[in-house]
């Protein structure tokens, strides 16, 4: 009786199988690296082929082969796929040529790279808005002041007419007030001495005097006193009211103070 001859136990492969190792055809024929995700061959994965690739026996060890092999393929395709992840990432600009940002008001400026210029059009023209509106606000203001100059020395004018004198009796005063009104009615300053004699005549510059005879009243002698109320109601204690009122009248009926006296050299009244 003959013993069974066994099978050797080796560890080479055969031909065939280490054509399968030496490389994984790609979908166009031809070899090619490793992808993060392992390719296909007939539908198993290179990991699937180990045991058509490693002899197939139990020996303890090809068990140690099979392992090293899966470990050593595992490492290969993570770091394949490190590299995949890597290479897809698009490249950060270095530190260094990024460019700064300048913020003025709304408009911001961005030096994109090494070697641009900042585009000062935006600046420019912020810069003319801002002396433009600068200059109005001068204007403005200076327009402000002009106004605020000119509705004080109103008021002062209003003030001062309204204002009854220190005293109801004062030629001194109802003089020199007379003699700032002649430039109103076209009179030079050489009317003045006519003024002064023609109320000198008739009331020696007294607020107050009356005509007892004829009822005639005031500085100027107006008959009836009442037509003075055409310029105040205060015609009986103002003598601004009662001067304002006699040159409206002389420069109605004589042209000038001069002239209203010399007709009343000739007639006695005026």
């Amino acid at each position: 009786m003959t013993a069974n001859r066994l099978r050797p136990v080796t560890d080479v492969p055969t031909r065939r199988e280490r054509k399968a190792t030496d490389a994984v055809p790609s979908s166009a024929g031809r070899s090619t690296s490793r992808s993060p995700k392992a390719r296909k061959r007939g539908g198993r994965s290179i990991l699937g082929q180990l045991p058509g690739i490693l002899p197939r026996t139990r020996g303890a060890r090809a068990a140690v082969v099979a392992s090293t092999l899966t470990v050593a393929l595992a490492a290969g395709l993570a770091a394949q796929s490190s590299l995949a992840a890597q290479s897809s990432a698009p490249e950060a600009l270095p530190a260094q040529q990024q460019g700064p940002q300048v913020s003025v008001g709304q408009t911001e400026f961005r030096k994109t790279g090494v070697g641009q210029k900042f585009d000062f059009s935006a600046l420019a023209s912020l810069s003319s808005q801002s002396a433009t509106a600068g200059a109005e606000a001068n204007a403005a203001a200076h327009e402000a002041a002009d106004a605020a100059t000119a509705l004080k020395q109103t008021a002062d004018e209003i003030k001062a007419e309204a204002a009854p004198p220190t005293q109801v009796n004062d030629p001194a005063g109802a003089q020199a007030f007379a003699a700032t009104q002649l430039g109103n009615f076209g009179w030079s300053a050489s009317e003045m001495p006519c003024l002064v004699t023609l109320w000198n005549r008739e009331s020696d510059w007294q607020t107050t005097a009356q005509n007892s005879s004829s009822g005639a009243y005031g500085i100027v002698q107006a008959l009836p006193g009442t037509k003075m109320a055409s310029v105040a109601a205060d015609w009986q204690t103002n003598y601004k009211t009662q001067i304002k009122w006699g040159l409206q009248y002389i420069q109605q009926r004589y042209g000038s103070p001069c002239g209203a006296l010399g007709f009343h050299y000739a007639n006695n009244w005026y």
